[in-house]
Protein backbone atom coordinates (compact mmCIF):
# COMPACT_ATOMS: atom_id res chain seq x y z
CA UNK A 1 0.00 0.00 0.00
CA UNK A 2 1.50 3.31 -1.02
CA UNK A 3 1.43 6.46 1.11
CA UNK A 4 -1.35 8.15 -0.88
CA UNK A 5 -3.73 5.20 -0.40
CA UNK A 6 -2.94 5.06 3.31
CA UNK A 7 -3.57 8.80 3.64
CA UNK A 8 -6.93 8.44 1.86
CA UNK A 9 -7.91 5.63 4.22
CA UNK A 10 -7.11 7.84 7.23
CA UNK A 11 -9.26 10.66 5.80
CA UNK A 12 -12.17 8.35 5.06
CA UNK A 13 -12.08 6.78 8.52
CA UNK A 14 -11.84 10.10 10.34
CA UNK A 15 -14.77 11.54 8.38
CA UNK A 16 -16.76 8.30 8.17
CA UNK A 17 -16.97 7.64 11.90
CA UNK A 18 -18.99 10.79 12.75
CA UNK A 19 -21.24 10.40 9.71
CA UNK A 20 -21.94 6.74 10.52
CA UNK A 21 -22.70 7.59 14.15
CA UNK A 22 -25.01 10.45 13.19
CA UNK A 23 -26.89 8.54 10.50
CA UNK A 24 -26.94 4.98 11.84
CA UNK A 25 -26.42 5.16 15.61
CA UNK A 26 -28.00 8.47 16.55
CA UNK A 27 -29.85 6.93 19.49
CA UNK A 28 -26.46 6.05 21.03
CA UNK A 29 -25.39 9.68 20.80
CA UNK A 30 -28.63 10.84 22.43
CA UNK A 31 -28.52 8.44 25.40
CA UNK A 32 -26.09 9.49 28.18
CA UNK A 33 -25.24 5.91 29.16
CA UNK A 34 -24.51 4.87 25.58
CA UNK A 35 -22.76 8.14 24.72
CA UNK A 36 -20.04 7.78 27.34
CA UNK A 37 -18.41 4.65 25.80
CA UNK A 38 -18.48 6.32 22.38
CA UNK A 39 -16.85 9.40 23.87
CA UNK A 40 -14.15 7.29 25.55
CA UNK A 41 -13.39 5.46 22.28
CA UNK A 42 -13.24 8.76 20.36
CA UNK A 43 -10.98 10.21 23.05
CA UNK A 44 -8.69 7.15 22.83
CA UNK A 45 -8.53 7.52 19.03
CA UNK A 46 -7.72 11.24 19.40
CA UNK A 47 -5.00 10.54 21.96
CA UNK A 48 -3.53 7.90 19.65
CA UNK A 49 -3.53 10.42 16.81
CA UNK A 50 -1.86 13.07 18.96
CA UNK A 51 0.74 10.56 20.18
CA UNK A 52 1.55 9.40 16.63
CA UNK A 53 1.74 13.00 15.43
CA UNK A 54 4.00 14.14 18.27
CA UNK A 55 6.30 11.17 17.66
CA UNK A 56 6.38 12.09 13.96
CA UNK A 57 5.02 8.77 12.80
CA UNK A 58 3.36 9.25 9.44
CA UNK A 59 3.70 12.12 7.03
CA UNK A 60 3.07 15.78 7.84
CA UNK A 61 0.89 15.25 10.88
CA UNK A 62 -1.43 12.86 9.08
CA UNK A 63 -2.67 11.24 12.28
CA UNK A 64 -3.96 14.53 13.64
CA UNK A 65 -7.07 13.66 11.61
CA UNK A 66 -7.90 11.16 14.35
CA UNK A 67 -9.15 14.17 16.34
CA UNK A 68 -12.08 14.72 13.94
CA UNK A 69 -14.40 12.03 15.43
CA UNK A 70 -13.95 13.45 18.95
CA UNK A 71 -14.63 17.02 17.83
CA UNK A 72 -17.67 15.92 15.83
CA UNK A 73 -19.14 13.87 18.67
CA UNK A 74 -18.62 16.65 21.20
CA UNK A 75 -20.14 19.24 18.85
CA UNK A 76 -23.15 16.93 18.35
CA UNK A 77 -23.68 16.71 22.11
CA UNK A 78 -23.42 20.48 22.48
CA UNK A 79 -26.01 20.96 19.74
CA UNK A 80 -28.15 18.22 21.30
CA UNK A 81 -27.97 19.95 24.70
CA UNK A 82 -29.21 23.27 23.30
CA UNK A 83 -31.94 21.54 21.30
CA UNK A 84 -33.15 19.73 24.44
CA UNK A 85 -32.98 22.93 26.47
CA UNK A 86 -35.02 24.88 23.93
CA UNK A 87 -37.62 22.25 22.93
CA UNK A 88 -37.54 19.76 25.84
CA UNK A 89 -37.32 16.79 23.47
CA UNK A 90 -34.80 14.91 21.37
CA UNK A 91 -34.32 15.90 17.73
CA UNK A 92 -36.04 13.61 15.26
CA UNK A 93 -34.51 12.29 12.04
CA UNK A 94 -36.35 14.20 9.31
CA UNK A 95 -35.18 12.26 6.28
CA UNK A 96 -38.17 11.70 4.00
CA UNK A 97 -40.59 13.56 6.29
CA UNK A 98 -42.32 16.67 5.01
CA UNK A 99 -44.07 18.02 8.12
CA UNK A 100 -43.72 21.74 8.72
CA UNK A 101 -43.83 21.06 12.45
CA UNK A 102 -40.33 19.59 12.21
CA UNK A 103 -38.59 22.86 11.39
CA UNK A 104 -36.23 22.75 14.40
CA UNK A 105 -35.47 19.07 13.83
CA UNK A 106 -34.65 19.75 10.20
CA UNK A 107 -32.50 22.74 11.17
CA UNK A 108 -30.65 20.59 13.71
CA UNK A 109 -29.98 17.87 11.12
CA UNK A 110 -28.84 20.32 8.47
CA UNK A 111 -26.69 22.31 10.92
CA UNK A 112 -24.84 19.23 12.15
CA UNK A 113 -22.92 18.76 8.91
CA UNK A 114 -21.28 22.20 8.78
CA UNK A 115 -20.88 22.50 12.55
CA UNK A 116 -20.21 18.90 13.49
CA UNK A 117 -18.24 17.77 10.48
CA UNK A 118 -16.83 20.59 8.37
CA UNK A 119 -15.63 22.81 11.24
CA UNK A 120 -13.66 19.96 12.89
CA UNK A 121 -12.15 19.03 9.53
CA UNK A 122 -11.24 22.67 8.85
CA UNK A 123 -9.73 22.92 12.34
CA UNK A 124 -7.64 19.80 11.71
CA UNK A 125 -6.46 21.07 8.31
CA UNK A 126 -5.30 24.31 9.95
CA UNK A 127 -3.68 22.39 12.80
CA UNK A 128 -1.99 20.03 10.34
CA UNK A 129 -0.58 22.94 8.34
CA UNK A 130 0.92 24.31 11.56
CA UNK A 131 2.54 20.95 12.34
CA UNK A 132 3.92 20.31 8.85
Amino acid sequence: MNAANFENIIYIISIGIPIALFVLFRNYLNDKRKYLPILVIALAIAILGIFLTLNQIGENGLFVFFIVPLLSIVSYRIMFYFFMKKLNREPIDTFGKKSKAMFWDRLFNIAFFPIGLFLPILFVFVLRSQIA
